[in-house]
């Protein structure tokens, strides 16, 4: 492959790769990688730009997921962060929750945390993980019990992390098939800095 591809993932059956190309060099790109690839069950093109999708049909590719990565600048200094984070006693819905951070992994200035959110019963119903650097922190794997939905435990999380994260920027990702998670990120300030399309072709 040449500079117009980046190899993300590729296994016995399924290759992945980052287009990036001129509109006009798109046929050609595509012709490269189903020829490159013609032994793969799947082949996933992801690209930052939607406005070639009739040429990925055209070779073959049907539009699948959109990638959102959101972004969140909080206020305050990042110079003072404490590590240090006490327990967060809430209550939603008439229940009582408690939100504890605990830090699992550090390295000269980045760490990783985990987010836990248990109930009255001191049994994990949700939670998170965030990686800090800096000046960014990652949150990822954000999940509520499917039986503690609809509570507001969801918001309060992403609130909590803002006060937790004075001054740093707050990075996540949402897929397009996961629309309550982009209505949540929508409803908590996030924004929107960069979309990855994906067009996908499965052979017989």
């Amino acid at each position: 492959m040449d500079n117009r591809f980046e190899e993300m993932y590729a296994d016995g059956t399924l290759a992945e790769l980052l287009v990036n190309c001129k509109k006009e060099e798109l046929a050609d790109a595509l012709k490269d990688i189903n020829e490159e690839y013609k032994n793969y069950k799947t082949v996933k093109c992801h690209t930052y730009d939607d406005s070639d999708a009739a040429g990925y049909k055209t070779a073959g590719f049907h539009p699948t997921e959109t990638d959102f990565y959101f972004v969140f600048e909080t206020e305050g200094n990042c110079r003072d962060y404490i590590k240090e984070y006490s327990p967060v006693e809430v209550t939603a819905a008439g229940e009582h929750f408690v939100y504890h951070f605990d830090i699992t992994e550090e390295c000269e200035e980045a760490f990783t945390e985990s987010v836990a959110v248990v109930d009255s019963s001191d049994m994990v119903i949700g939670g998170c993980m965030l990686t800090h650097d800096p000046d960014a922190v990652c949150i990822s794997d954000v999940f509520i019990d499917e039986s503690m939905r609809k509570k507001g435990l969801a918001t309060i999380l992403i609130e909590e992390i803002k006060k937790r994260c004075p001054g740093k920027i707050l990075l996540l990702h949402a897929d397009s098939y996961n629309p309550h998670a982009v209505a949540l990120y929508n409803k908590c300030g996030f924004v929107v800095k960069e979309r990855l399309y994906s067009f996908t072709s499965e052979r017989e």
